[in-house]
């Protein structure tokens, strides 16, 4: 009685077997419960939105947004996140940088991250306390008169 090149009758490579089948499930059910779907051929999961979107606001001079109290916190809207979605409906580039510890630091001209006209990217997130907005004029994108708020939805995935 073997299993390839496991001899099924000692009964540590049963008790193995049974771990590994006993992991397989505890990683789909932990997939199920984040509703997470893999990536066909990539060790990636589609995000899944697990919180309304904080709405930061956007202007020709920096921009602080606070993080409400007990977003992150167990039990808070952002507990458990891993991810957070960027959507720059904006005609403009726009300046983000966060704050996870001490004093507020706003954004410049230069620092923190750029996202372009109509950008929607995914990326791992750091909690932040505050963050702060910046719109940016580059070549062929001059600031319009009106913005509109960066959108960050928080979520599991990627």
């Amino acid at each position: 009685m073997s299993d390839g090149d496991y001899d099924t009758s000692n009964p540590i490579v049963r008790a193995l077997q049974g771990a590994v089948g006993g992991l397989q499930e505890v990683a789909a059910a932990m997939q199920d419960s984040m509703g997470a779907q893999r990536l066909p051929g990539s060790g990636t999961f589609a995000f899944r939105r697990m919180t309304d979107p904080l709405l930061l606001e956007v202007g020709p001079q920096a921009m602080r947004f606070d993080v409400p109290a007990g977003f992150f916190d167990e039990g808070g809207p952002g507990f458990q996140t891993t991810t957070f979605l960027v959507v720059n409906p904006n005609a403009c580039f726009v300046r983000l940088r966060g704050t996870t510890v001490g004093e507020h630091r706003p954004v410049t001209p230069t620092t923190g991250w750029l996202f372009p006209p109509g950008f929607v990217g995914c990326f791992t997130t750091q909690r932040p306390i505050s963050m702060s907005t910046l719109a940016v004029a580059k070549p062929g994108f001059p600031l319009p008169t009106e913005f509109a708020p960066l959108e960050l939805p928080y979520g599991g995935g990627t």
